[in-house]
């Protein structure tokens, strides 16, 4: 028993320390222009590309109502074509 309890403190002790030498040299010789340059790039990709609206007329009121209805009855227990277009 205190055999298994010896080896289980070593190999927590050995795993532990492993980590710790593992982790200790991240951050140390990182240039911090280097992450202002990456935080620029991201927030110019972010405003030029991910948000592109779309110009509010009759096609897109069709279409937002068109998505609508269908999520209202997706499976068309209650309505068919003929009800909602009359």
């Amino acid at each position: 028993m205190k055999m298994k309890m010896k080896a289980v403190v070593l190999i927590l002790l050995l795993g532990v320390s492993a980590v710790v030498f593992a982790f200790a040299k991240i951050g140390v010789n990182d240039d911090p222009g280097r992450y202002q340059t990456i935080m620029t790039l991201v927030g110019q990709i972010l405003k030029e590309g991910h948000y592109q609206p779309k110009p509010i007329d009759d096609a897109f009121s069709r279409e937002v109502f068109a998505k609508y209805l269908k999520s209202l009855d997706g499976e068309k227990k209650f309505s068919s074509r003929q009800t909602s277009t009359s």
